[in-house]
């Protein structure tokens, strides 16, 4: 990562943002409309702006050339061209193995990140045929880190277990629970310089807390696959979309029952087939019908946005929308959508956790995935080679399938760093009911009156996410702000000027 600030003939840049605020001439200020995008949708890393006022991020693939007192910025990356290709499981797990082994390289212990789902087994078990062949590790002696619940709608502890025996590795399981969490919540914050998205995030904090617990000083994780192929509930209605905008109807219809026929999230028969016809409606008719009050909320579902004071609402409600139909616009095809999940939304907001999250316990993270070589090869392939028989990352599991165990390959349960976050949420409402009271600084935008008679409510109206995004806003703010006793308004914490 790399955040400047440029003002005149000062350029200032860090790899934190804290590091930024640090200087006396960053007089740094909330970016609201930033802030407005998280509250309203979660999205946060999705471009240049950052939440601070003029603190920007240098996106992926560019770089800044200073000239004089003027910066130009150019992009030296380019993503491959579609090619519509065919998907080769031999090539694509010689250029798997290979990454991996490469980041195995390493002076002191290296160690793994282990969910049970596919694609960090993946790597257990590429690591643990890579170390087998170079006879460089003892039997067993490869140490992967979990987090699990007694709850079954949470645990991958079967999945865990079954990987664990299948590579001949040392698992570390650790379960957190809401006290660590509240005990650990300003300090994961902090280290992120600014709020997180869910309590998913906590969970991954504890896996590298424990990592170091046990002397690993580097991980290897999973991230960018389901970016790249087609991983997320959301992709199935992208892709049967994209069939019917082919006039591939016999194939729409073969594939919409295959994926209806397999368990879990995004595959019931009602919610995909409106969802994909949703995707279908032109954008032009989203924005007409988003004149009207009551669609507006409808279309975007977000209940929060009833709460937010009026000099704010009916601008982040615009930047609610048009964030919804930048998605809906490059939903046309799958390749697209993973395309925009991969550079421009979501994984640049899961690489920033993973980065702040193992380098708060001085933990170099690599994510074998992201290779660039598997990175093109996967984008070039056509969507029937990734949502097969109704399985996504169908052509990650051809190319893995000799990595891990069969109850492990065929998952179509995704759950990620899943956590109790409706039952922390009950747990803790007293102290969320402090946080967000009348003199917090999220006061200042949303009517936290209104909001507290709504979540007394046993029928609450507002979901789990809505609100652990306010009370994260409201703890990066505190942290990282404080109010001008003169104006009124919010400006950098002292502590930046100690």
């Amino acid at each position: 990562p790399l955040y400047y600030f440029l003002q005149q003939d000062c350029l200032i840049f860090g790899s934190e943002i804290k590091s930024l605020l640090a200087h006396p001439k960053v007089k740094s200020h909330p970016n609201e409309e930033a802030l407005g995008n998280f509250l309203s949708s979660g999205l946060i890393n999705h471009d240049s702006e950052t939440l601070f006022q003029d603190i920007f991020s240098l996106n992926p693939g560019h770089f800044i050339e200073l000239n004089g007192p003027k910066i130009s910025i150019n992009k030296w990356y380019e993503s491959p061209p579609f090619l519509n290709s065919i998907n080769d499981p031999e090539k694509f797990k010689t250029l798997f193995f290979d990454a991996v082994k490469i980041r195995l390289r390493s002076d002191v212990e290296v160690g793994a990140c282990l969910s049970g789902g596919t694609d960090s087994s993946a790597i257990v078990g590429a690591v643990s045929n890579a170390l087998t062949s170079s006879h460089i590790s003892e039997k067993g002696s490869f140490k992967t880190f979990s987090a699990v619940f007694s709850d079954p709608a949470l645990s991958e502890t079967e999945y865990v277990n079954a990987v664990t025996k299948y590579t001949n590795t040392k698992n570390y399981s650790f379960s957190p629970n809401n006290e660590l969490f509240w005990k650990s919540i300003n300090n994961l914050i902090w280290h992120n310089d600014g709020p997180i998205q869910s309590p998913s995030q906590f969970i991954q904090w504890t896996v590298f807390e424990q990592a170091k617990e046990h002397g690993v000083k580097v991980t290897l994780d999973g991230q960018g696959v389901d970016e790249l192929a087609a991983g997320y509930p959301g992709h199935f209605a992208v892709f049967l979309s994209e069939l019917i905008r082919r006039r591939k109807i016999t194939s729409f219809i073969k594939n919409f029952k295959e994926i209806i026929n397999k368990s879990g999230e995004g595959r019931e028969y009602l919610d995909l087939l409106s969802r994909t016809i949703y995707l279908l409606i032109p954008n032009w008719t989203i924005k007409f019908l988003a004149l009207f009050p009551f669609f507006r909320f409808f279309i975007k579902g977000n209940s929060l946005m009833r709460f937010v004071k009026k000099p704010y609402k009916s601008e982040w409600l615009n930047l609610s929308l048009q964030q919804h139909l930048r998605q809906k616009s490059a939903s046309v095809s799958l390749n697209k959508r993973m395309r925009y999940d991969f550079f421009e939304v979501s994984l640049p907001a899961l690489l920033r956790y993973e980065d702040r999250c193992s380098m708060a316990f001085s933990i170099e993270a690599r994510t074998p995935f992201l290779d660039y070589r598997l990175v093109e090869e996967i984008l070039s392939q056509a969507s029937t080679e990734i949502i097969v028989n109704g399985l996504s990352k169908a052509n990650i599991r051809d190319g893995v399938k000799n990595f891990i165990p069969k109850k492990v390959l065929r998952r179509t349960d995704k759950k990620g760093f899943p956590s109790p976050s409706e039952s922390w949420l009950k747990n803790s409402s007293s102290k969320i009911q402090s946080l967000l009271s009348k003199d917090s600084f999220i006061s200042h935008y949303v009517d936290c009156e209104l909001l507290r008679m709504e979540l007394l409510r046993d029928d609450r109206n507002i979901p789990k996410e809505e609100v652990w995004r306010l009370v994260f806003a409201e703890i990066w703010l505190n942290e990282f702000f404080e109010k001008d006793m003169n104006s009124g308004k919010f400006i950098k914490h002292s502590r930046f000027s100690s």
